[in-house]
C-alpha cells in the first residue's frame, strides 16, 4: 500500500440500475483476476456563486451613455459513494508522479449519486444617446437565465495521483444533464420617436459541470493517509474584481479513498435473528433485589464475497465493541425511583461472565482470541427503556479493519434493541405487539377502540407507555391504543366493592385502568401545607407524593407532567363520596387539579349498597324506571358512586348545578315548611340561592296526586320528627337529563316543578321484601349520555309530569379527559 501512487476512475453512469447497469459477478471475478482491486470511493462537494458587475464608458463625443448591469447566483451539490475496480497504468510516469493509470478502468461494481445544480443569472444594460434635434431617447434591455437540474448525469471521472503526502493531486469532475435553462427578455428601443418594447421568453437544454481540483500547490487543500484511507479535503473562496466585476465563489468538496477487501465483516446475535428482534430492555425486578436488568448478547463473523455462503471464524486478531447514543434516562422506569433517580448510561457492555455495575458507565470492550475465541459480547439492560447502538471494528490478522454490519440492513451498527427506525427509541416487536408501527415516538392520540371523550389521548406518550411503570413493584407497559388511567387506590376495608366501582368507569369510559400502584410509586415527595390541611378536614390521611406519574421524563419525549388518581377512604360520616380539588370552587378538570377521591365511612360496602328499582326494558335494549314494572332491576349503588366521583375527576361534570341538599318537611299545623339540614354534619360548606334555612312548601304525592296537609294527623303519629326527603331535584338541575347516566343524581325524594314539591317515595325508604336493599324511584345510572335530553322519569311524557326535564349539561361521553395537557 505504501507504494501506490496514483489511481484514475472513471465514474460510469450512476442514475440508476436500469440506465447503466454495473459490473456483473463474471466481470468483477475477471477483474480481480486481471489484477485490479476494489476500493470504496465516496465523495461531496458543494459550491457557491454570487456576483454582480458594473460598467459605466461615454463615447468620445459625450453624445453616448452605456451602462451595463449582470448579477450571478449559482449553487451545486454533489454527493457519491460507492465501490469500484481499479489499477494501476504500466505506463512511464508522465507528470512528476511514480506512477498514472492510462489504461481503461474497470469501472463501478456499486454506486450511487444525487446532487442539485441552481444557477440564475440577470442582465441589464441601458443605452441612452441625444443628438441635437433627434430629441432624448432611451433603450433598455434586460434578461433573465434561471438554469435547474433534476439529477445527476451520466459522465464524470476522479482522478487522483499520489507519491507522499507533499506531492499529490487529484481532480473530481461530474455533470448535471441535463440542464433545462429558461429565459426571460425584454427590450426597449426608440422608433420613429416612439418606444416599442418586445418581450420573450425561451427554454433550451444544456449541461454543467460539478468539478474541484486539489493539490499540494494550493493553499487551504489537505490530505490525511492512515496507511488505509486517504481522505482529501479542498476548500477555496475566490474573490474577482476585474473589468469591474465582483464575484465571489465558494467550493468545498471530500474525497476519500480506501482499499476494500473481498472480506466483509458482519454481526451475529446470539440465539437467532429471531430473537433478538424479539428482546424488549427490562430494569431491575422490583421483587428480587439485586437485579438489574436483562441480557442480549452478540459475536461477528467473516464472509468472503466470493464465497458468500461461508461464515469464517479465523483470522481475527480483535474485535472492538462500542455502544453509542445510549440512553440517560432517568431511573429506571416513568415513575421509580422518583428521588435521586440515576441517569447514568441504561446500557451496558461486558463480556459473558462480567458482572454488570450500574454505577459504573461502559461503553467499551475490546476482545482478542486468547479472551474470548467466540468474541461474545454482552449487552446489559438496566432500564425498560434502554436504547442504543452496537458497533464493532473487526482487525484481521494483515492488520486491515472492517467495520462490522448488520447483515439485514447493512447497516454498520446493530440497534439495541431491534428498531428500523434510526429515529425510535422503541423496540419495533412492542410497536407490532400494539398494533402501533406507524407511530411516532411521541404520539398520545390513543385511536384505538370506541375512543370516548372529545380530547384524544391520556398524557402519555408512545415512548413513556413502552417504557412504562412500576406498579406494586411489578413492570407494566400500557397500551398504546387505549387511554391509560393509573390508580393509587388506598381503600382496604372495602377494596373489593371500591374496584366495582372502577370496573365500571372503565366499561364506560373504555379506557385501561391500573389501580395497584403504591404511593411511593405514586410521584415526587411533596407534601404542602394547604394540602395538608385539606387532607385533615376530610380525615384522609396525609399523602406525601405528587402523584406525577411519569415524573422520570427526558424533554424529547415528553408531552405533559401526567397525574394519577389517588383514592383515599376516611374514617368520618361525611354522607357522600367526593372528589376533592386542590382549590375549591374551580371548574371541572382533568388530574392535576384534583388531591384525591374520598370513600367515607357511611358509604356501606355490604349488601345495602345495591338499590333496588322497578322498570321495564325496552325494545332497543334500554332500561326505564317505571313504578309498577315487571322487571326489578337491581344496581350496584356504591359501585356507581364511585365510578361517578372519578368521571368528575375526569373532567365531566353533573348535569346541572341546582338541587337542594338534605331536609326533611315539618308542619307547624298551619303551614308545611322544607327545611335544609345543617349541611357541616354532611362535611360540606354551600349556601343554597341565599335562602333561609327554611320556607313553606305545597307538598304532594306524586302517586295519586293528593296534597299532604298541614293538620295531616301523621306528623304527631308517623312522622314526629319530619318528613324524611333526601334531596329535593330540581328543572334543570343534578338529576335532569338522560336517567341512565351515571352523572344523573338519582336520589331525590321528592322534585320541584312550578314551586309545588312532590313527594316520590315512601317516608322509609327501604323494600320490606328485601330489606338489605334500598328501594329507589328511579334509576341508578350505569351508562354515560350523549345529549342533554331528558329520558325516563326526565323524560317530557312521563306520567304524570317530566321530573327534572332536560339537562342544563349532559353529553356527559364527549367531555371525558384525563389528558392535563388540557383544561
Amino acid at each position: 500500500m505504501k507504494h501506490l501512487c496514483s489511481w484514475l476512475l472513471y465514474l460510469l453512469p450512476l442514475v440508476s440500475l436500469a440506465q447503466t447497469p454495473f459490473m456483473s459477478a463474471a466481470d468483477v471475478a475477471q477483474a480481480e483476476k486481471d489484477g485490479a482491486r476494489q476500493y470504496r470511493v465516496s465523495g461531496t462537494l458543494t459550491e457557491t456563486t454570487s456576483g454582480d458587475t458594473s460598467t459605466i464608458s461615454k463615447s468620445a463625443s459625450g453624445m453616448l451613455v452605456e451602462t451595463k448591469t449582470a448579477r450571478i447566483n449559482a449553487n451545486k451539490s454533489l454527493t457519491f459513494s460507492g465501490i469500484a475496480l481499479m489499477s494501476f497504468s504500466k505506463d512511464p510516469d508522465l507528470c512528476a508522479y511514480d506512477l498514472q493509470i492510462t489504461g481503461d478502468p474497470y469501472g463501478w461494481v456499486s454506486a450511487t449519486a444525487t446532487g442539485n445544480y441552481q444557477r440564475t443569472q440577470r442582465t441589464t444594460t441601458q443605452l441612452v444617446a441625444s443628438a441635437g434635434s433627434l430629441g432624448f431617447c432611451t433603450s433598455n434591455s434586460w434578461g433573465v437565465t434561471t438554469e435547474k437540474a433534476s439529477r445527476v448525469g451520466r459522465q464524470g471521472y476522479i482522478m487522483f495521483c499520489y507519491s507522499a503526502k507533499n506531492k499529490w493531486a487529484t481532480e473530481v469532475i461530474y455533470n448535471y444533464d441535463p440542464v433545462t435553462a429558461e429565459t426571460e427578455y425584454e427590450d426597449q428601443t426608440c422608433v420613429a420617436g416612439h418606444v416599442e418594447t418586445k418581450h420573450d421568453k425561451s427554454q433550451t437544454d444544456s449541461h454543467a459541470d460539478a468539478s474541484f481540483a486539489a493539490g499540494n500547490d494550493r493553499p487551504g487543500n489537505t490530505l490525511t493517509f492512515d496507511g488505509k484511507t486517504f481522505i482529501v479535503t479542498f476548500t477555496s473562496t475566490k474573490i474577482d474584481h476585474q473589468g469591474g466585476a465582483t464575484v465571489r465563489v465558494t467550493t468545498m468538496g471530500r474525497l476519500e479513498i480506501s482499499p476494500l477487501t473481498n472480506v466483509d465483516a458482519f454481526f451475529e446475535p446470539i440465539g437467532g435473528m429471531d430473537t433478538y428482534k424479539q428482546w424488549l430492555p427490562q430494569g431491575p425486578d422490583g421483587e428480587q433485589p439485586g437485579t438489574t436488568g436483562n441480557k442480549t448478547f452478540f459475536s461477528v463473523y467473516l464472509r468472503d464475497r466470493r464465497k458468500p455462503g461461508q461464515k469464517i471464524t479465523t483470522g481475527i486478531k480483535q474485535v472492538r465493541y462500542l455502544l453509542t447514543n445510549v440512553s440517560h434516562e432517568p431511573g429506571y422506569a416513568m415513575n421509580f425511583p422518583s428521588e435521586t433517580p440515576s441517569t447514568k448510561a441504561d446500557l451496558w457492555l461486558g463480556r459473558e461472565n462480567e458482572i454488570p455495575n450500574p454505577e459504573i458507565e461502559k461503553l467499551a470492550l475490546s476482545l482478542t482470541p486468547a479472551q474470548d475465541p467466540a468474541f461474545v459480547a454482552t449487552v446489559q439492560s438496566f432500564d425498560y427503556g434502554a436504547y442504543g447502538n452496537l458497533k464493532a471494528v473487526v482487525v484481521l490478522d494483515d492488520g486491515t479493519e472492517l467495520p462490522a454490519q448488520d447483515a439485514t440492513t447493512n447497516q454498520a451498527f446493530m440497534a439495541v434493541p431491534y428498531r428500523t427506525n434510526a429515529g425510535s427509541r422503541i423496540a419495533d416487536y412492542w410497536k407490532e405487539q400494539q398494533k402501533a408501527t406507524d407511530l411516532a415516538d411521541t404520539d398520545d392520540d390513543e385511536k384505538g377502540e370506541d375512543n370516548v371523550g372529545d380530547h384524544t389521548g391520556d398524557g402519555l406518550s408512545l415512548y413513556e407507555e413502552y417504557r412504562g411503570f412500576i406498579q406494586k413493584k411489578k413492570h407494566l407497559r400500557t397500551d398504546a391504543l387505549k387511554k391509560d388511567l393509573l390508580i393509587c387506590n388506598r381503600i382496604q376495608a372495602s377494596r373489593e366493592r371500591s374496584e366495582d366501582g372502577i370496573l365500571l368507569y372503565q366499561s364506560v369510559t373504555h379506557m385501561a385502568t391500573h389501580r395497584d400502584f403504591r404511593p411511593e410509586e405514586f410521584g415526587k415527595e411533596n407534601l404542602t401545607a394547604p394540602n395538608l390541611s385539606i387532607f385533615t378536614k376530610y380525615g384522609v390521611a396525609p399523602f406525601k407524593y405528587d402523584r406525577v406519574i411519569n415524573v422520570n421524563s427526558s424533554p424529547a419525549t415528553h408531552i405533559v407532567d401526567q397525574h394519577g388518581m389517588l383514592m383515599e377512604p376516611s374514617p368520618k360520616s361525611l354522607g357522600a363520596a367526593f372528589a376533592v380539588q386542590k382549590t375549591d370552587g374551580v371548574d371541572m378538570s382533568t388530574l392535576k387539579n384534583w388531591l384525591f377521591l374520598v370513600i367515607p365511612a357511611d358509604f356501606d360496602p355490604t349488601p345495602k349498597g345495591y338499590v333496588d328499582t322497578r322498570g321495564v326494558i325496552n325494545h332497543d335494549g334500554t332500561v326505564t324506571y317505571q313504578r309498577d314494572g315487571k322487571t326489578k332491576i337491581i344496581t350496584d349503588f356504591y359501585a356507581s358512586r364511585v365510578a361517578h366521583e372519578m368521571l368528575h375527576y375526569s373532567n365531566v361534570p353533573h348535569h346541572g348545578d341546582t338541587d337542594c341538599w338534605t331536609g326533611k318537611y315539618f308542619s307547624d299545623g298551619t303551614t308545611i315548611l322544607f327545611y335544609e339540614l345543617n349541611s357541616a354534619g354532611y362535611g360540606l360548606d354551600r349556601d343554597r340561592d341565599g335562602r333561609a334555612d327554611s320556607f313553606a312548601v305545597k307538598l304532594i304525592f306524586d302517586q295519586d296526586g293528593s296534597e299532604i296537609l298541614p293538620a295531616d294527623p301523621r306528623w304527631q303519629t308517623d312522622w314526629p320528627k319530619g318528613l324524611r326527603s333526601g334531596f329535593v331535584a330540581r328543572r334543570g338541575g343534578q338529576h335532569s337529563g338522560f336517567e341512565d347516566c351515571i352523572m344523573r343524581y338519582d336520589v331525590a325524594q321528592s322534585y320541584e316543578v312550578g314551586g309545588i314539591h312532590y313527594l316520590v317515595d315512601r317516608p322509609v325508604p327501604f323494600n320490606p321484601d328485601a330489606p338489605d336493599l334500598v328501594l329507589l324511584s328511579q334509576l341508578t345510572g350505569i351508562t354515560l349520555c350523549t345529549s342533554a335530553e331528558g329520558t325516563g322519569v326526565n323524560a317530557s311524557g312521563f306520567p304524570p309530569r317530566s321530573r327534572s326535564g332536560n339537562a342544563t349539561v349532559g353529553n356527559c361521553k364527549h367531555q371525558v379527559c384525563i389528558n392535563d395537557k388540557y383544561h
